[in-house]
């Protein structure tokens, strides 16, 4: 997905009380919805809040009434799953419990309808048409069960010239269904069932606090087993080190026993050498010593005339 376009535009329109002072729109009835719906809708609206919480003026309401004729506040209303008002006065709407539009001035720019099994009818049918009539700028429909309720994960209209015409969808190759909406500037994406909103200026999807503890904890998991692989590595190499280490000092020990046993067998031969030569001046003196006797006796012999 590629990044283009600037937020959209809103003109901020001044809020006029039509009802009397201190009126408060009808509650809806509590409805309960499946669960697979309920936890798509608790994402969508943490995250399209989050996202539109530094946009002034802006109003997001989930599961309230939209009441579009004053004259008959407890029929002529329609509750989408998640809608999205830019440029009203979102004080006065909320101190009205309920959004009027001909109060603040305009209808809904964005709606989001969830399928379930007791709506999904209404939301591709009379929802679409009353949406239409009172001008929602873009209607958008997510089934969460893959398409078996809407018959397709994800749909949106764009209202033109009175008439809604079908937002272009694009299907990547991973399964990804996705279209562009240009009142929220994000891409709604269908992925395994999941409803996600890619922003295409920042580059990332839109996490709920939920996504993003999960994605912290998955970081630090990543880091947790990279550290150990490190440590792991430097304790081998530490046991590499020590291996090497000690195998030097055996080399040195029996190097050092090569050296002791060469310089004893030097010292034996020096020994013996010293033995053969105090032999060989033994040898020689006795010799000495035997000629000397020799010349005595004979020069004895000639004295005495023999």
């Amino acid at each position: 997905m590629t990044s283009r376009l600037s937020e959209p535009a809103a003109l901020f329109l001044p809020y006029r009380k039509i009802l009397p002072e201190g009126y408060q729109c009808p509650e809806p009835k509590h409805r309960r919805e499946d669960m697979l719906q309920d936890i798509v809708l608790s994402d969508t609206n943490h995250l399209i809040r989050d996202y539109c919480s530094n946009r002034p003026h802006t109003l997001v309401d989930g599961g309230g009434f939209v009441f579009y004729d004053t004259d008959d506040m407890r029929r002529r209303r329609i509750r989408p799953d998640l809608y999205v008002v830019f440029g009203v006065d979102t004080g006065s709407v909320l101190g009205r419990g309920g959004y009027i539009i001909e109060e603040a001035g305009k209808p809904p720019d964005w709606a989001l309808e969830i399928a379930s099994p007791s709506t999904y009818r209404r939301d591709t049918g009379e929802k679409r048409e009353l949406y239409k009539e009172i001008g929602v700028g873009e209607y958008w429909r997510f089934d969460a069960t893959g398409g078996r309720l809407y018959g397709y994960p994800l749909a949106g209209d764009i209202l033109v010239d009175g008439a809604y015409q079908s937002i272009e969808m694009t299907l990547e190759e991973d399964g990804m269904l996705w279209g562009y909406s240009p009142a929220l500037d994000l891409c709604l994406c269908a992925l395994n069932r999941e409803l996600l909103y890619y922003d295409r200026k920042t580059g990332h999807y839109l996490q709920t606090a939920r996504q993003e503890r999960a994605a912290r904890q998955q970081a630090a998991a990543e880091r947790d087993t990279e550290r150990a692989a490190r440590q792991q590595a430097a304790a081998e190499r530490d046991t590499e080190r020590a291996a090497r280490q000690q195998a030097a000092a055996e080399r040195d020990t029996e190097r050092a026993a090569r050296q002791q046993a060469a310089a004893e067998r030097d010292t034996e031969r020096a020994a013996r050498q010293q033995a053969a030569a105090e032999r060989d001046t033994e040898r020689a003196a006795r010799q000495q010593a035997a000629a000397e006797v020799e010349r005595l006796q004979e020069e004895l012999r000639r004295l005495r005339g023999q």
